[in-house]
């Protein structure tokens, strides 16, 4: 994955947390937390690893 796609990733996944955050009231929302959190630790410890 290159850099550039790392860090869109990042910003989508942060941006979905935000939204599941904001939209607590929903169902789905918790699931969509958890998911979007666990993405977003991924997606920058790989990130760090790649430097």
């Amino acid at each position: 994955m290159t850099q550039a796609s790392t860090s869109q990733d990042i910003k989508g996944a942060q941006a979905n947390l935000g939204v599941a955050t904001a939209a607590h009231n929903d169902p789905d929302a918790a699931a969509i937390r958890v998911k979007s959190a666990s993405e977003l630790a991924a997606l920058k410890a790989n990130q760090k690893k790649a430097r």
